[in-house]
């Protein structure tokens, strides 16, 4: 599939990049829902950069993330003073010095994925690095989830700090319009309407689905509503079953007559994420042998 609607983005980052290279060195941040292609995003823009090192690291959705885990996957190309500090687990401030130092010496693009499931360390890293960036002939571009954010996470720091700094700057990535729908679908025969309704233009949901014909829901997309669903406690995923087979424009009146002092939709259905269309896509049977309705599409990577 090709890259639609992301024009904007991608001149922005080669601005950016132009600028690291004559050595005023920035920080910019991707976000947008999951699934709505910003790694993708990210990917195309590291593959047209020649003129400079690209190291792609990744934060991963564990239970205790690693100490700094997106450095330890570029270790092996940060050069010995980082990669020393960093087996022997040397303080945060003398490795922050080590690739501060690393990031002036050469052009660098160090690209930090998923940073929703940082650690601690890895968003004080970043903390650290957007104030000096500007001395860097490098450019840290990080990606995150901006439905995942409570306002008690980690990353709301950094964030402050990103709107206060002339050294960075956030990028939305939007989901697709119907024009980059109805592009994608091209002459397939599928309702080009009717997807970007079902899929709100999360770019992940669209390309699975017109890749498998748009007959079936495909299995990575029943995958990724029930792994959203997961999470969900068991209020909020019975809610948002039920909310699944509702009729368009009913949400309100169910979250009113669930009997909860608070609104259970702010935990079940996240910004962006349930689109309640009244078909909701069956994943299964119920104990009582009923078809178990999931939510239409989550914005779920």
């Amino acid at each position: 599939m090709d890259l639609l609607e992301r024009d904007d983005q991608l001149l922005c980052l080669r601005r950016a990049w132009d600028d690291a290279l004559g050595g005023s060195g920035s920080t910019v941040l991707l976000a947008g829902e999951s699934g709505v292609g910003k790694a993708r995003l990210a990917r195309v823009f590291a593959d047209g950069v020649d003129d400079g090192q690209v190291l792609w690291g990744v934060c991963d959705p564990l239970g205790v993330p690693r100490p700094l885990g997106p450095l330890h996957d570029v270790a092996a190309d940060l050069g010995d003073p980082v990669a020393r500090s960093l087996a022997a687990g040397a303080p945060l401030h003398a490795i922050c010095d080590e690739l501060l130092r690393l990031l002036r010496e050469r052009s660098v693009l160090l690209v930090v994925d998923d940073l929703q499931w940082a650690d601690e360390a890895t968003v004080d890293l970043l903390r650290f690095l957007l104030r000096r960036m500007p001395g860097t002939r490098s450019l840290v571009l990080a990606t995150y989830r901006d439905d995942e954010l409570d306002h008690q996470h980690a990353l709301r720091g950094l964030l402050g700090d990103v709107a206060r700094s002339p050294a960075a700057t956030r990028l939305d990535v939007a989901p697709l319009s119907l024009e980059g729908v109805t592009a994608m679908v091209g002459a397939r025969d599928i309702d080009p309407a009717r997807l970007h309704r079902l899929t709100r233009g999360n770019s992940f949901f669209v390309t699975e689905i017109v890749t498998q014909g748009g007959e079936v829901l495909p299995p990575t997309v029943r995958d990724a509503v029930l792994a959203r669903a997961a999470g969900l406690d068991a209020v909020a995923r019975d809610l948002a079953e039920l909310v699944a087979c509702a009729p368009p424009g009913s949400r309100t009146g169910c979250c009113r007559r669930s009997g909860s002092g608070a609104d259970p939709c702010a935990r079940s259905t996240p910004p962006g994420s349930w689109s309640a269309t009244g078909g909701g896509s069956p994943t299964g049977t119920t104990s009582a042998g009923s078809r178990s309705p999931t939510p239409s599409l989550p914005a779920v990577t």
